[in-house]
């Protein structure tokens, strides 16, 4: 199957929840432009979700807009369509140190 994602993704586990703070979340993955919620209540595709999030290692909490754009058993892909760029840029950095520290730690 061919790839179609445009942004670096990687595989890390932390908490999301929706903006309301009733629905809570756990990522099995994260780019820039979005991430699998692990869920056993999926929501359909094309909804809309509000999520905040506070990714690891950091003190600020990021809110975006999501679209759910595909479902499997263990959860639901989200596309991120609005995010703040302060919250781009601290995602797309995230990113990039993850995979900087996983080559380095290879190369060990």
């Amino acid at each position: 199957m061919e790839e179609k994602r445009r942004q670096k993704r990687v595989r890390f586990g932390f908490r999301v929840q929706d903006k309301s703070g009733k629905k809570v979340w756990m990522t099995e993955d994260i780019s820039s432009g979005g991430c699998f919620l692990q869920a056993l209540e999926k929501m359909p595709i094309g909804t809309k979700i509000s999520l905040t999030f506070q990714l690891p290692g950091s003190s600020k909490y990021i809110e975006a807009v999501g679209k759910v754009k595909n479902i499997r058993e263990k959860g639901m892909g989200v596309e991120f369509i609005t995010m703040g760029t302060d919250g781009k840029e601290e995602t797309e950095g995230f990113v990039r140190d993850y995979i900087k520290y996983q080559d380095r730690d290879k190369e060990r």
